[in-house]
């Protein structure tokens, strides 16, 4: 350490902000640790310490979505404007009530918005298609089965994974538990930050000021700061500058609390002499004095006895901007949140990812998640389309679009939040709405649009996945998140084939897919040709699963194989269209048709639950176990999460395909990392009975050069 003639530190070595962390991490690893329950109402911004899995259906009845008539859709077919079906009214359904009618033939009941769908009713139509005359009604268009009914579980069904750990609670995710029935929920502890301010001339806010004094400024903003990283900010007030009262006070802020942050006697004056009391306090001690930035060059970072300490300037720009760059990192990290954080504005400029219809004739707000792309993507997106630049829009979008392309690198992108307005997930998963005018029929793909942020700041997502459920994706993200907590991940189970459209459409990065061509009898490459994606994706192996038949324990029906759903005394749960075991279902029941000589849907209209989708195995596993369904086909890792009996049907391969584009990215990056690691592999064997990970797993099977 160099000292002047005056016993004066001299800064002769400036360390990056980089070296710093580099330093402070090599010896120090921020992990949140303690957790705690806490009632939903008190929640907000803290960060879940465990998964979610939905107790009960959402919803948990099959209900009105539009106020109408509940009927039977089969009454309506042929229904027109001047051939209307003439129904009789039989009661009125409220919502919140249990109805008591029984609907026959020929029959229709009122409901309103919400309410519970009577019994042998499977449609509603809308009042503004009726006209009622005493108890008769007139019906002037006709509905489908399941028209205008939100049906029980169909925006969540028992045992989903809805929420992550590792997630912070935001007002929509608190929506979602209360939506679940949940009043209390686990979370990490907040990281309890101690804060004290130095310096002769400080006086607190709401006395006078003597003359020569300043308010102390530092320790409210930098407890403001610290309570938006996640933190608890405990302030200790002002310390005069006397080494020995300093050094008491730190001793007992060490014991109390998980870091440290001071402001003032940093610097190289004679009374700054916070790095010598440091020093003394505990090993390693002082790690780094002197950043090389302005403002903020005097700061220093400690680590006592496994507690960082972080000697700020006593100018509040430079201790603002030092808690920004060094202070933020480790705080994040520590209370389970981001590490990057990027804030934006409130409102964003982003490209849409694909062609949205909107509300024709009226002002719509349409909840979107927010994806980042990379430089070219608006380019490739864009060409061909004969669109010129700023034609039909006004000169405030077309300003947007240039100063939107001006900045070139990364890009951000908005696409539709899945699900509808009824959906609670639909609401988790968006970052912020589009508001679009009465005029327009529809956005067009690569259009740039303001975005309204649901919150004040963006963390663009590092890695977007769509494609089917599996638990080995859930067991892979996990890892993924355990080794950067601060990553951003969205999974959307769309279904194999919904994967793969969101990848044709540059929306999402991962694809998981399990998709046998019938022709060839390959899994997925195939259909990486049929979605024009050959020369655009890579498909990297994944791992092999076990499909089967998941029954209840000693399996009580005696199922065996395809041609027992045909049974009378069998009831099934089926999986999501575009999924790859609805695909695998349907083509084992075609064969069937077939060898019956009968058609596919005179097949299934036979088959006690083929219309009552899940939209993942574990719901499916959920069905059986609670006894909505006497059998459903999935893998065999949920059939003994549940303590269920598994028959097995196939052995398949599920398999990712990545934009080539995308392959750069960190968040891909990251997850191929992890997809090829030992402890992946691992824990599927450990967790994941039926999945089964192989030499090849994450490497390139199709698509490299």
């Amino acid at each position: 350490m160099a000292l002047d003639k005056d016993g004066r530190k001299i800064f002769r070595h400036l360390s990056s902000v980089e070296e710093a962390l580099g330093r402070l991490f090599s010896l120090y690893n921020p992990r949140p640790s303690e957790t705690e329950e806490v009632p939903i109402t008190e929640a907000l911004g803290r960060v879940l310490a465990e998964d979610i899995f939905s107790p009960i259906d959402v919803p948990g009845f099959d209900r009105a979505a539009m106020d109408g008539y509940a009927v039977r859709a089969s009454d309506t077919f042929g229904a027109e404007e001047d051939r209307p079906r003439i129904l009789r009214l039989v009661g009125r359904v409220e919502a919140g009530e249990k109805p008591s009618i029984e609907l026959n033939a020929g029959e229709a009941v009122e409901v309103a918005t919400g309410a519970p769908i009577p019994k042998g009713a499977n449609a509603v139509v809308m009042i503004e298609y009726t006209e009622l005359e005493g108890e008769r009604l007139r019906v002037f268009r006709s509905s489908a089965p399941g028209e205008n009914i939100m049906a029980a579980g169909s925006d969540v069904m028992m045992g989903e994974l809805v929420l992550r750990r590792f997630q912070r609670l935001t007002p929509r995710e608190i929506g979602v538990l209360a939506a679940l029935g949940l009043r209390t929920v686990r979370v990490f502890r907040k990281p309890k930050v101690t804060i004290l301010s130095t310096g002769n001339e400080l006086s607190e806010p709401g006395i006078p000021l003597q003359y020569g004094r300043i308010y102390d400024i530092n320790a409210y903003s930098l407890a403001a700061s610290v309570r938006e990283c996640g933190g608890e900010a405990l302030l200790l007030g002002i310390l005069p500058d006397d080494p020995r009262r300093i050094e008491g006070t730190l001793k007992k802020a060490l014991e109390s609390s998980d870091m440290v942050l001071t402001s003032g006697s940093t610097s190289a004056g004679a009374g700054d002499v916070m790095y010598r009391i440091l020093d003394r306090l505990g090993k390693p001690g002082v790690l780094v004095h002197g950043i090389s930035i302005k403002p903020g060059k005097p700061t220093i970072v400690a680590l006592l006895e496994g507690k960082p300490v972080f000697g700020l300037p006593g100018y509040p720009t430079s201790a603002l901007i030092i808690f920004n760059v060094l202070v933020r990192p480790v705080l994040l990290r520590l209370a389970g949140l981001e590490v990057s954080e990027e804030a934006l504005r409130t409102r964003v400029m982003a490209r849409a990812a694909s062609r949205i219809f909107v509300a024709k004739g009226r002002r719509e707000f349409l909840p979107v998640f927010v994806l980042q792309g990379m430089e070219g993507e608006a380019e490739a997106k864009n060409k061909g389309k004969g669109k010129g630049k700023g034609k039909g829009k006004t000169k405030a979008e077309a300003k947007a679009e240039f100063e939107f392309e001006g900045k070139g690198g990364l890009s951000l992108w908005f696409h539709p939040s899945l699900g509808g307005s009824g959906s609670i997930t639909s609401l988790a998963m968006a970052d912020g709405f589009l508001e679009t005018p009465e005029g327009r029929e529809f956005i067009e793909e690569g259009e740039v649009m303001e975005v309204n942020l649901f919150s004040s700041s963006l963390r663009a997502t590092d890695l977007l996945f769509m494609g089917s459920h599996c638990i080995g994706v859930d067991i892979l993200i996990e890892l993924i998140l355990r080794t950067k907590p601060g990553f951003t991940v969205k999974v959307i189970n769309a279904g194999s084939l919904g994967g793969l459209r969101a990848l044709s459409q540059g929306i999402a990065d991962v694809a998981g897919i399990h998709l046998l061509d019938e022709a060839t009898g390959v899994y997925n490459q195939p259909f990486l040709s049929k979605y024009g994606l050959e020369d655009r994706a890579f498909l990297i192996r994944g791992y092999n699963r076990l499909q089967g038949f998941i029954v209840a324990p000693g399996n009580p029906k005696g199922i065996r194989d395809f041609e027992d759903l045909l049974r009378k005394d069998v009831t099934m749960i089926n999986r999501n269209p575009g999924s790859g075991t609805r695909i695998l279902i349907d083509t084992r029941l075609r064969s069937i048709a077939k060898d019956r000589g009968m058609g596919f849907e005179e097949l299934i209209a036979g088959i006690r639950g083929y219309e009552v989708e899940a939209k993942s195995h574990s719901a499916v596993a959920a069905a059986v176990f609670q006894g909505k369904a006497d059998v459903g086909l999935g893998i065999k890792a949920v059939a003994e999460a549940y303590g269920l009996d598994f028959i097995e049907v196939s052995k398949e391969c599920y398999d990712f395909a990545i934009l080539k584009e995308r392959m750069g990215k960190d968040g891909v990056r990251t997850f191929l990392s992890i997809l090829r690691s030992e402890e992946f592999g691992e824990e599927l064997r450990r967790r994941a009975p039926g999945l089964i990970a192989e030499e090849r797993t994450g490497t390139i099977i199709f698509g490299g050069i």
